[in-house]
C-alpha cells in the first residue's frame, strides 16, 4: 500500500509576469555617459587611445575597471567606443587632427592597471606629424573647435637656464633639502604653449634620489614639479608648484602628459602621470577661483598627494 500527501498545483504564470521576475533578479548594468577624456600614445602610424576618466555631474570620476568591473567593462565598450567612432586630437592645447576607431575595443595596460583602449587612425595637420603624445575627446562630447596655428616647441638656452632659475626660487618657497646639483635633478623639462599665451612657458620636473619611473626610492627623496611664465625682467617664477616628501606620503614623482582647457575658461587643465612605488596614474590639475585643484586622481593614487603652492594667476 502507498500513501501520500500532494498539494495543488501552483498557478500557471503568464509570461511578462515571468520576464518582470527574471529582470528584477539580474543587477541591472549603467553605462555612465559623461564626456571621456583619453591620453594618446602614438606608435609609428597607429595610434592608441587610452581612457583616463569619465565626466559626471560631481567631475571626472574613474573609467570602468577591466579587472574590478568586466560586465561593465563589457558594456562601456559596445555602447561606448564603438569602431567608427571619431574623437578630436589636442596637442599643446590646440586641435592637431582627428582619429576613426578601428577595432571594438578592449583591455589594455594604462594607469592602475587594464583600462578601456581603442586603436585608431590619425588625420593630423603636417605642423603635428611628430607629436607623439595626445589628448583625445570624442567629436559628440565637444563643440567644434577649430584648427588654430601649431608648432612644436624646442627648449632655447635662456630657457634651460630659466628652469634652474624656476627650480631654486621653488626650492626656497618649499624650503626643501638643497641637492648638491640642481641640474642633475632636472628629470623633464618640456617647452608649452599655456592659456594661450603666446610666449611659451616652462613645465619641469626635479626629482632629488629618484628616477622618474616605477620603482622604490629613498625616504630622503622629494618630488619638484612646477609650470612657470616669464615674467617681468625675465625671471621665470613658478605658477602651478608640486612639492612632496616621500617619508611623508611615499613615492609620487610627476611630469606634464598634454594640457588642453576642457571647461572653456581660458586655463589649461594639466593632465600629469604620476610614477610610485607599484604604479603610476594620472592627475588633473586646474585653475579655478584665484586656486589650484585636483579634479581627478587614478584610484590607485599613492599616499596622501602633493604639497601644493599656487601663486595666483598661472598666465601673465
Amino acid at each position: 500500500m502507498d500513501l501520500r500527501l500532494e498539494g495543488p498545483p501552483e498557478p500557471p504564470r503568464d509570461s511578462a509576469a515571468l520576464a518582470a521576475e527574471l529582470a528584477d533578479s539580474v543587477t541591472a548594468i549603467v553605462v555612465p555617459q559623461g564626456p571621456i577624456l583619453f591620453a594618446g600614445e602614438r606608435s609609428d602610424s597607429a595610434l592608441r587611445l587610452f581612457a583616463v576618466a569619465i565626466q559626471d555631474d560631481d567631475g571626472w570620476a574613474p573609467v570602468p575597471a577591466g579587472e574590478a568591473e568586466p560586465e561593465l567593462l563589457a558594456a562601456f565598450l559596445e555602447e561606448r567606443l564603438a569602431p567608427g567612432s571619431r574623437y578630436t586630437l589636442f596637442s599643446q592645447g590646440v586641435r592637431v587632427g582627428t582619429a576613426i576607431q578601428t577595432d571594438p575595443g578592449g583591455a589594455a595596460e594604462g594607469a592602475c592597471g587594464p583600462v578601456p583602449s581603442v586603436t585608431a587612425r590619425m588625420e593630423l595637420l603636417p605642423s603635428a606629424a611628430g607629436v607623439t603624445r595626445f589628448l583625445a575627446l570624442a567629436e559628440q562630447d565637444l563643440e567644434t573647435r577649430p584648427y588654430r596655428p601649431y608648432r612644436q616647441l624646442e627648449s632655447t638656452y635662456g630657457q634651460r637656464t630659466g628652469s634652474i632659475q624656476a627650480a631654486n626660487t621653488a626650492i626656497v618657497t618649499v624650503d626643501a633639502p638643497w641637492p648638491p646639483s640642481v641640474l642633475e635633478t632636472r628629470r623633464d623639462l618640456q617647452i608649452k604653449n599655456l592659456d594661450g599665451v603666446e610666449e611659451p612657458a616652462l613645465v619641469g620636473t626635479f626629482l632629488y634620489r629618484d628616477q622618474l619611473a616605477v620603482g622604490p626610492a629613498p625616504e630622503q627623496a622629494y618630488s619638484l614639479f612646477y609650470t612657470a611664465f616669464l615674467r617681468a625682467g625675465g625671471i621665470y617664477r613658478p605658477d602651478y608648484l608640486w612639492f612632496r616628501r616621500y617619508r611623508e606620503g611615499g613615492k609620487a614623482a610627476p611630469r606634464l602628459h598634454s594640457n588642453l582647457d576642457l571647461d572653456g575658461d581660458g586655463k589649461d587643465e594639466l593632465l600629469l602621470e604620476v610614477f610610485g612605488e607599484a604604479d603610476w596614474w594620472f592627475q588633473l590639475e586646474s585653475f579655478r577661483d584665484g586656486q589650484w585643484v585636483t579634479l581627478f586622481t587614478s584610484p590607485c593614487a599613492g599616499g596622501s598627494g602633493p604639497e601644493q603652492e599656487g601663486a595666483g594667476a598661472p598666465s601673465p
